[in-house]
């Protein structure tokens, strides 16, 4: 590897070489709690890593990556099976389904279609469903691995493909011990909000290991539409859009993931961060166009040097302009002179920045 020329300690690029190195991950977090510092720190000396050859540049999304050199070059782990996706896929599929006969929604089919080994054949969602549902009519005493395996026979007998995996009932098993699960009607409004997200952070992690195809519509199809905080712009409600680009918020998630956040620290993140503001069709295009068209080029990416979970998840639409009312749910930001800006406090959540 090259010699590093920096304005920092050699000492205090050595050491940030070596965590990026080692976790094979790029971030200015990760080098903040590795090397104990400062964000601004951390963020120049980022900078001068990429001056250096050890980091790209930022990208669209702006995240970065290490460059070949110090990729480690050792094989990649083993990738998963198809024969361990599907097992995966028909213990999600349950999981979901179980959860939901405990809360009481009636189990989304376009989140059937999206955990389901089977996709979205038309008519297939609410036969699984019923076939899962069917099971749990015996609850409280129906196990999970009951409801996995109905639907791993119903699987086999009309789903095709589920053929060539054989027998699974073994690993179904297994993976359903693990959740130690026993039967619950759930009715207060607050657990269910929080078990949608745990959901929606469970897909994120399978999108994270290569188990789940990258897919926004996990946030409007695992999180109900109620469950969504919503805010209004002060030129007319012609457009729902979301403060943060799903497929950003997405690509986050993941992030947060390979740095080896827990599930629940993630569903937290991505509730303070999915919010639907409804604003003008004319500012959705300034959003969304590029500056050949007299926009802002922000249809997927949020402003240079926004952070998740420390800057204002309405950064964008300030950027745009924009002038609205924020979502209830969700604490205020604090930006001076935005517009629709109202003086409160929201605190900061953690200091992830890509």
């Amino acid at each position: 590897m090259s010699q590093l020329l920096t304005d920092h300690s050699p000492d205090i690029v050595a050491a940030a070489v070596e965590a990026l190195v080692a976790e094979q991950s790029v971030s200015i977090s990760l080098l903040q709690r590795r090397l104990k510092l400062g964000y601004s720190t951390a963020r120049s000396l980022m900078v001068i890593l990429e001056k250096n050859g050890v980091v790209s540049a930022l990208d669209d999304n702006e995240f970065r990556t290490l460059t070949q050199e110090y990729k480690m070059k050792d094989e990649p782990s083993p990738a998963m099976s198809n024969r361990e996706k599907y097992i995966r896929s028909v213990f999600e599929t349950t999981l979901f389904l179980w959860e939901s006969h405990e809360e009481d929604n009636g189990g989304n089919t376009k989140a059937i279609s999206l955990l389901s080994p089977a996709g979205p054949t038309r008519g297939e969602p609410v036969k699984q469903r019923k076939a899962v549902f069917k099971v749990l009519e015996d609850a409280p005493n129906v196990s999970l691995f009951s409801a996995a395996y109905a639907l791993a026979g119903w699987l086999l007998e009309n789903y095709s493909p589920a053929v060539e995996y054989g027998d699974i009932k073994d690993e179904l098993e297994a993976l359903c011990a693990e959740q130690d699960l026993r039967y619950e009607k759930v009715k207060d409004l607050e657990a269910k909000i929080q078990r949608s997200y745990i959901r929606l952070a469970r897909f994120i992690q399978r999108v994270s290991i290569g188990e789940a195809p990258e897919n926004t519509d996990c946030f409007i199809n695992l999180i109900p539409g109620d469950f969504i905080p919503k805010g209004y712009g002060k030129n007319g409600p012609g457009w729902g859009e979301h403060i943060v680009p799903r497929k950003y918020l997405l690509r986050c998630g993941v992030a947060l993931f390979k740095e080896g956040w827990s599930i629940k620290d993630v569903a937290r993140e991505m509730r303070q961060n999915l919010a639907v503001v409804y604003i003008s069709d004319a500012e959705r295009k300034y959003l969304d166009y590029g500056p050949s068209l007299g926009g802002l080029k922000l249809k997927d990416r949020m402003p240079n040097g926004w952070r998740l979970g420390v800057d204002c998840p309405y950064k964008r639409l300030h950027m745009g302009g924009i002038a609205f009312d924020p979502p209830l749910e969700l604490k205020p930001c604090t930006c001076v002179n935005a517009p629709g800006f109202v003086d409160a406090q929201r605190p900061i959540l953690g200091d992830f920045c890509p």
